[in-house]
């Protein structure tokens, strides 16, 4: 039950923020809450403007008593009443400020329908809004703008939503008609904005036994296929039905062999691979049976036919669906026995293979350099600061891009220079040690970090985008390219350097650092293999670029060793 205001009460609360409030404009701020609060008690003796604070009704009685004022005076006693009202909200004294829902402006000038806060959601906007550590200033904004936003209009509906024993009844209409107003009237980018912050609102109001589920993320889970935003434009449909059927996922599989692809598949799963190009191969093996409409064992003609079909695919990529055939093809014979099991060999294409390119220190240097202007901080600060540590980071240690982009706070171990990596390729989690050097960097991008967006919890993204969450490798690809082009290194598609390159250098450059040290290299190759994820050597040396400088050194540290035991016709061998 609302706690009931007298007016003795009124004034100790208004004395009260006035003294917490010392400025020069004291006597102002004092006459106009006055001024506000005496013209309400002339229009309604025997209450307190205080048991209002969730309803603008009383604004036109309130207007008739000032009639003798100019329309911008009663704007500044309504900023006023909004400047008292906003500190009692925040100190938790009324848990309503309607005046923060509508326009001062509009209400001190002009009649406007009044609004009534019946399904208040402020305090429960507030505290989620209070508790989201890991986003920036701007971004809490927008949090408060739309859930405004989204208070105003449930409020205005005659029915729909309502508050019973600290719950929240939300109906699929008002959801409904929510997304048509915002649809309507805003672009596709904002409507998905105003989608993600509803979205996590309503997971806090779960989290809190506000709500039974998020609706939204409940209908993403079952339609899938357009996302948040589709699910948004579904909602704001005429026909809601027809077109939240239209997102939903497809079957797996269609062709009179499903079950057996089904069946490979989650073997697959079951020994440990995540098998997402294999899945990829079934799927189009599928497509190709379904519109073939054969039901009969696998063939080498079926096989042929399907192979020959996507000749705008590369020989690797052929060569890899030819290997996933196969495998299935084993499986599924266990079942089909006439199977055919095509050949390996015939999947076997010469493939040019893609030179590296070894980024040198004084060019990553330069790449460094250009990210102020290539990732600026205009709408997140720490968006350059982000890229410059994460790319040095990857040259530095020779990181796989997303393993580098997975990692969280609690896996920076800043005390012991160690770098936790979880379940990377092939399932394998692992220890990373870094540089003195690297420390420096990474203390300093977590300082600037918690300088702007303060402390956050350990399970938060290390390089966190303004939302909250984890950099996308699509992201990074796009700031790399536009680094090339602005250090002049953009030789075009295969002529330039990869971000991958960046795993490439490092490996290569240790190598040359090792031969350089006179370290035993043939020794420190299964550590390196080990440092960078490798289940053998062998994986690694296809990382190992001969340089001429680790020729060279290969050279010079074979005529310390050996070079006395050959000799050349008519004297000793000499280096040359």
């Amino acid at each position: 039950m609302k706690q009931r205001f007298e007016h003795s009460a009124e004034e100790r609360l208004r004395e009260q923020y006035i003294f917490d409030h010392p400025v020069r404009a004291v006597p102002t701020r004092r006459y106009h809450i006055r001024k506000a609060c005496r013209a309400f008690c002339q229009a309604f003796p025997n209450d307190s403007i205080l048991n209002h604070t969730h309803s603008t009704e009383w604004a036109t009685a309130w207007r008739l008593q000032l009639v003798g004022i100019t329309p911008g005076s009663r704007m500044k006693l309504l900023w006023g009443l909004f400047g008292w009202w906003k500190w009692l909200f925040e100190k938790r004294v009324i848990d309503d400020n309607v005046l923060d829902l509508v326009s001062c402006e509009r209400l001190g000038i002009e009649e406007m329908a009044p609004l009534v806060l019946r399904c208040n959601l402020q305090r429960m906007s507030a505290d989620h809004i209070s508790n989201l550590d890991s986003i920036s200033d701007g971004s809490r904004q927008a949090y408060h703008l739309w859930l405004k936003r989204f208070n105003v209009f449930i409020n205005r509906l005659p029915a729909g939503a309502s508050v019973q024993g600290g719950r929240l009844n939300l109906s699929e209409e008002t959801l409904n008609g929510w997304f048509r107003h915002i649809c309507q009237k805003y672009t596709r980018t904002t409507v998905l904005d105003a989608t993600n912050v509803l979205s996590a609102f309503f997971d806090a109001l779960t989290r809190n036994g506000v709500l039974d589920d998020n609706p939204l993320e409940r209908l993403r889970q079952a339609f899938p296929v357009g996302k948040r935003l589709g699910i948004a434009y579904a909602l704001a449909s005429e026909d809601r039905e027809a077109s939240l059927a239209s997102l939903a996922r497809p079957p797996m599989f269609s062709s009179p062999l499903a079950d057996k692809l089904i069946g490979f598949l989650n073997l697959k799963h079951a020994v440990g691979c995540r098998y997402a190009h294999g899945y990829t191969v079934l799927r189009d093996f599928d497509r190709f049976l379904a519109d073939e409409g054969k039901d009969g064992p696998i063939t080498s003609p079926l096989l042929t036919r399907w192979h020959s079909s996507r000749p705008d695919l590369s020989a690797s990529t052929h060569r890899g669906r030819w290997c996933v055939m196969r495998q299935f093809c084993l499986y599924l014979q266990r079942y089909q026995p006439e199977t055919y099991i095509p050949d390996p060999l015939l999947g076997r294409y010469p493939t040019p293979c893609l030179k590296p390119h070894i980024v040198q220190p004084e060019t990553m240097r330069v790449l460094l350099d250009a990210v102020p202007s290539v990732a600026p901080g205009s709408r997140f600060a720490l968006r350059p600061h982000t890229y410059k540590a994460l790319l040095t980071l990857l040259y530095t240690t020779g990181l796989r891009i997303s393993e580098a982009l997975a990692l969280r706070i609690v896996d920076v171990e800043f005390d012991t220079r160690l770098l936790v990596i979880h379940e990377s390729k092939f399932g394998k989690s692992r220890i990373v040690p870094f540089a003195d050097g690297m420390l420096i960097v990474l203390r300093e991008y977590h300082r600037i970090r918690q300088n702007i967006l303060g402390d956050a919890d350990g399970d938060a993204p290390f390089f966190i985008t303004q939302y909250g969450g984890h950099y996308s490798r699509h992201s990074v690809y796009t700031v790399w390219q536009c680094l090339l082009r602005a250090a002049d290194l953009d030789a075009g598609r295969g002529q330039r350097p990869r971000i991958h390159d960046l795993r490439h250098s490092f490996a290569t450059l240790r190598l040359l650092a090792w031969y350089r040290e006179g370290a035993d290299v043939e020794a420190k190759l299964p550590m390196l293999s080990t440092y960078l994820g490798h289940s053998s050597v062998g994986a690694t040396q296809r990382y190992l670029t001969i340089l001429p400088e680790i020729r060279q050194a290969a050279i010079e540290k074979f005529h310390r060793y050996g070079g006395s035991l050959i000799f050349s016709k008519g004297g000793s061998h000499e280096l040359t």
